[in-house]
Formats: C-alpha cells, sequence, structure tokens
C-alpha cells in the first residue's frame, strides 16, 4: 500500500469485491437456501404481480370514468335547472329535457354498467391480490435462513479480510477515546452544537481512529416578507377639461432579516499517529481532478509566484515557510500555512508527494474532495463524498425476499462502503511513514472515566429517537448531548440533555414610503425561537453480540419486559433505554441475564 491509488485499482477493489462475492456464497450455503427452487418462485410472484397491477390500472380507469359521469349529471342536472328559471323561447323546453334525458341515461349506465364492472375488478383484483401474497410469503419463507444470517459487522469483517492492516472496533469505547485524547493530542470535533449520530471506529496500523457522523446546528437568519396595499384618490383633468376621480391602488413590501435555526449534517475523521508530533498544516480541496493538463499547468505557474514571494517574506521575518522542490505537490496540496519544514518534509518524502499529487488528480476514486488538517498527532479529514456516506452496516439492509435482490444489495453496498471510507484513509496512506513507522507502546491506562465514549451515548441517543427527549413545545430539530453520571459495572448511566427552540409568532411594522406620499406602517410576520431543553437519563451497555440475537435471546429469556419496557436502541452491540432514578441500578443486572 505504499502507493495506494494504484493498489486500489489494481488490487483492492477487485479482492474486496470477490471477497464480498466469495462471504456471500458461504452465507447462502450456510443458510440452506434453495437458490433455484426461490427463483422460480419469485418469477411467480412477479407474473402474478403484474396480473394484479393489470386489474388494479383497468380499476383506477373505471373509476375516473365513474368520476366523469358523476361531473357530467351534475352538469346535466345544472343545465336542466337553469335553462327552466333563465332559459327563453325554445331554450326553456329543450335544456330541461335533454338535462334530464342525459342525467337519467349517465346515472342508468353508472348503475346498470360501470359499478358492476368496478365490483367485478376489485373482486378479481383481491383474489388476484390474495394469490400474490402468498406467493410472496412462501419467497419470504424461502429466504428467512439467509436473512436471519446477515448481521452488523459483516461489512467489518470483510474490509478486514481486504486489508488487514484496518480492525474494527464494535463501537467506540472509553477506553480507545482515553487513548485518543490522551497520547494523541485529540481535538475534539464535537462541541456543544453538534450531536453525534453514527459512529466507526478501530485502528489502522495500530493508530486509533474514529469516523463520526454528527448533527450540526448553527444560528443562520432567515428574511420575512410582508405586505399592504393602500388605496387613495386624486382628482385629475380629463381631455375635455372636466374634473374626475382617479382611485389608485400600491402594494407596499417590507423585509425583516431574523435568527433562524439551521441543522445540516456532517461526517469526518480523525486519525492519530506519533509521527511529525509537531507538525501542524492545514489544506483544504480544489478537485484539481476537474482540470485539463493545461488548467493545472496555469495553476501550479500562478502557485509557483505565491509560493516565491511567500519563501522571500518569511526569509525577511525569519518564519519557518520554505517552498518545496515539487512545486506540483505544493500547490495542489497547499499546505502552506505548516509550521514546521523539518517535519513536514520527513512527512511528505518524495514517494508522499507523488502519492499525493496522484491522488488529488485521479478520478478512480474521489479525487481532490478533502480538508487535511493535522495538529501534532491528530489528523482530521473532512471529504466530500463522505457527506453522502451512509455509515448504517445493520443486516436488513440486504434482507429480501428475492436472492439475487438480496446478493445485488450486499454486493453493491459493501463495494461502496469500503470504497468510501478507503478514500477517506487514502490521504493518509499516501504518506509511507505513516505505515511504516511502528506506533510507540504507552503504558496502559488504567482508568478511564466512562465504559463507552460520549459519542456512543450521543449515538444511542439518537437512535431511541429524538421525539423521546424533546423538550415540550419544541418547533425545531432536537440537538442531542450526553454527559456521563456515573458507571455501574458495565452500565454507564447517562444524562441527555436535549435541546431545541420553540416558536412564537410575532409582528414588525415597517414604514414604507407609498405613491401616495405618505409613510405607511407594513406588517411583517415573523417567527422568534426561543431556546428551551430538558434533561433525559438512559443506561448505556454492552451486550457484546449483534442486534438479532440480542433481541431473540431477550424474548427466549422472557425479560423482554424488562428491557423493552420504555423506548430503546441497540446499535454497535450496545443497548440503550430511557430510565428512572429507581430503575438506574437495576439495568446492569437485566443485561447479564442474557447469554454471550
Amino acid at each position: 500500500m505504499l502507493e495506494p491509488l494504484k493498489f486500489y485499482e489494481n488490487t483492492a477493489k477487485a479482492l474486496h469485491d470477490k471477497n464480498t462475492k466469495e462471504y456471500f456464497e458461504e452465507l447462502v450455503k450456510k443458510s440452506g437456501v434453495d437458490t433455484e427452487e426461490n427463483r422460480k418462485t419469485v418469477i411467480k410472484y412477479k407474473k402474478q404481480k403484474k396480473i394484479v397491477d393489470h386489474l388494479e390500472g383497468r380499476l383506477t380507469k373505471f373509476k375516473i370514468l365513474k368520476g366523469f359521469l358523476i361531473f357530467f349529471i351534475i352538469v346535466s342536472i345544472l343545465t336542466a335547472i337553469i335553462g327552466l328559471a333563465v332559459g327563453e323561447g325554445l331554450a326553456q323546453i329543450l335544456c330541461p329535457v335533454f338535462g334530464t334525458i342525459l342525467t337519467v341515461v349517465f346515472i342508468l349506465l353508472i348503475t346498470k354498467k360501470i359499478n358492476i364492472i368496478i365490483k367485478q375488478l376489485k373482486g378479481q383484483k383481491d383474489i388476484e391480490h390474495q394469490k400474490a401474497l402468498a406467493i410472496l410469503e412462501e419467497a419470504q419463507g424461502q429466504m428467512a435462513p439467509l436473512n436471519a444470517l446477515f448481521s452488523e459487522y459483516d461489512t467489518f469483517n470483510l474490509i478486514e479480510k481486504t486489508m488487514p492492516s484496518i480492525k474494527f472496533n464494535k463501537h467506540y469505547d472509553g477506553k480507545l477515546h482515553a487513548d485518543f485524547n490522551k497520547n494523541y493530542d485529540f481535538i475534539d470535533q464535537i462541541d456543544q452544537n453538534r450531536s453525534v449520530v453514527d459512529t466507526v471506529s478501530g485502528r489502522l496500523f495500530e493508530n486509533p481512529f474514529v469516523f463520526y457522523r454528527y448533527l450540526n446546528h448553527y444560528m443562520g437568519t432567515k428574511p420575512y416578507v410582508g405586505s399592504l396595499v393602500i388605496h387613495w384618490t386624486t382628482v385629475e383633468r380629463d381631455s375635455d377639461g372636466r374634473l374626475r376621480r382617479v382611485h389608485h391602488t400600491d402594494t407596499l413590501h417590507a423585509t425583516v432579516i431574523k435568527p433562524y435555526p439551521e441543522y445540516n449534517y456532517g461526517t469526518g475523521l480523525s486519525y492519530g499517529s506519533q509521527s511529525a508530533p509537531d507538525l501542524n498544516f492545514s489544506r483544504k480541496y480544489g478537485h484539481v481532478e476537474r482540470l485539463t493538463e493545461k488548467e493545472i499547468e496555469k495553476k501550479v505557474r500562478k502557485g509557483e509566484k505565491k509560493l516565491k514571494r511567500k519563501s522571500e517574506k518569511a526569509t525577511k521575518t525569519a518564519s519557518a515557510f520554505t517552498e518545496m522542490t515539487n512545486s506540483e505537490f505544493d500547490v495542489l496540496f497547499g499546505a502552506t500555512d505548516r509550521d514546521n519544514e523539518v517535519q513536514f518534509r520527513y512527512l511528505f518524502s518524495p514517494l508522499a508527494q507523488v502519492n499525493m499529487v496522484n491522488l488529488l488528480r485521479s478520478s478512480v476514486g474521489y479525487g481532490d474532495d478533502f480538508y487535511f488538517t493535522k495538529r501534532g498527532k491528530h489528523n482530521y479529514i473532512e471529504s466530500e463524498h463522505a457527506q453522502m456516506w451512509d455509515m448504517n452496516t445493520d443486516g436488513e439492509n440486504y434482507c429480501s425476499y428475492d436472492i439475487d435482490d438480496a446478493k445485488q444489495k450486499f454486493i453493491n453496498r459493501n463495494n461502496n462502503f469500503f470504497k468510501s471510507i478507503y478514500f477517506d484513509f487514502a490521504p493518509l496512506l499516501t504518506i509511507p511513514t505513516y505505515q511504516q513507522e511502528p506506533s510507540m507502546v504507552f503504558e496502559p491506562l488504567d482508568r478511564y472515566d466512562a465504559n463507552y465514549s460520549n459519542y456512543e451515548h450521543e449515538v444511542l441517543a439518537n437512535a431511541i429517537g429524538t421525539h423521546h427527549f424533546a423538550p415540550q413545545g419544541s418547533a425545531t430539530s432536537v440537538m442531542l448531548k450526553a454527559s456521563l453520571v456515573k458507571t455501574k459495572n458495565q452500565t454507564d448511566i447517562v444524562m441527555i440533555n436535549a435541546s431545541s427552540y420553540e416558536a412564537h409568532h410575532r409582528v414588525d411594522f415597517i414604514p414604507v414610503f407609498g405613491g401616495d406620499g405618505k409613510t405607511h406602517l407594513v406588517p411583517v410576520p415573523w417567527i422568534e425561537y426561543l431556546p428551551i431543553e430538558k434533561n433525559t437519563p438512559i443506561a448505556v451497555k454492552s451486550a457484546g453480540q449483534n442486534k438479532r440475537d440480542f433481541i431473540v435471546k431477550a424474548y427466549n429469556q422472557k425479560i423482554d419486559s424488562e428491557l423493552f419496557d420504555s423506548p430503546s436502541a441497540y446499535l454497535h452491540g450496545l443497548f440503550a433505554k430511557i430510565i428512572d432514578n429507581a430503575d438506574a441500578s437495576g439495568i446492569d443486572s437485566v443485561l447479564n441475564k442474557i447469554d454471550k
């Protein structure tokens, strides 16, 4: 992997696809599903579904026809009434006659023909629909053993097989988080305005990493527009010289800008490495891969001049910056705020520079779509493609009544997951030092406050559902923030603070000069958002198994009533539920009843 782009193109992409297909076939074999029998059943179901859809189409057409006839009946009745009431001469006679005749004809057509056809079609459709449901149930029964084998860990097992240098954690636990903080200068990207909704964590080359998806909140602004119609009268002379009154109308508009709570989602990667521990820099993406060769050459020439000026200025001011020999790398990577030239060159060796330029210019992955920030031992990557990455690995993503559909879902989803995660790591993989330099062995962390990181606490709370925590009167999205209360053996008791806004309708009156020469107060309705919050405790504990096994065992051991008596969630091998002070100490013992 010393040349990560070539490794993906020539090895990793095809290898992961092969591993994914083989893994799926292993699951099929283990499940005992008769694939050919299922395909026959699926073909039968699809044929039966076409019959149902055809009958549904015909039924819809006759219902529409019936609607038109009812409309014509109403028109005919109105024609007869209007002709009789206001018609004159022959129209007063013909309108009621033809209106009555048409009304009778349309009613007879509906009752004697259309309704009968609709009833027959509905009956046929219901019969055929039941047949389709029976075939579908048969197909689902055939696939049930396979669907039961899909696990949320399949995706991670496959990536580890393709790239043994990556080891995933089931969840982002307290020990890994403490290691990140103590030994790798971890700069937490999650503040009070961000709530974590998902994580993927582990170690790459023995160094800790964590991907996190978060809900971001900030106070923006929103324009509100109001209007007022004014009237006035003027006296004018017409062309004959006579005075006349002229009425005028004008619509006045006014706008006010008010604070408005904004929310969006983001995804980032934090990675710890002890290489170049005193180096800080940042770079932002420029989508170099979208440029032509001539455009890149022009960009590099222009950038070289800027680098030269910056280097000359640095010499005069005795600052640390010195331009690189490889100006293409220096311009395209653009980390000109670096503060340690020695360590920067140590990190970006000639091979690393070539790797990075190839990555930025290539369209094999996602090209130059990432921010890269290094602060000491903490590396932070935020890419455009990761913002669209679905981090959910639940086995239910692959479940289907159709073996071929399940296979396609499994292959596509896992290949896309691997590609996304690989090219978030790619900027780090371009640096051979990050792969070759062994991680320093620190003394074990004997103490860490929580069993699980506060990231996972928030993930579980969000999985339970923000509506369960929302303060009364909430009119916006809800931000959930976690704070540890205490630990009870392997259970964390956590307070979830839910913050939101209630909406209050207001009106501002804005003075606007009108066409009548006067100033008018234009009403502009707007909404004032006032912060509200609520605290709710939850319990979080590892169950050490996949979601399906956990739920099945809870029911089989008859402790489901204790576990699911309040809103709960199971994710990343962790179970969480809303609690009150009375049962906070009991949840640990209840979960211990489930055999791991």
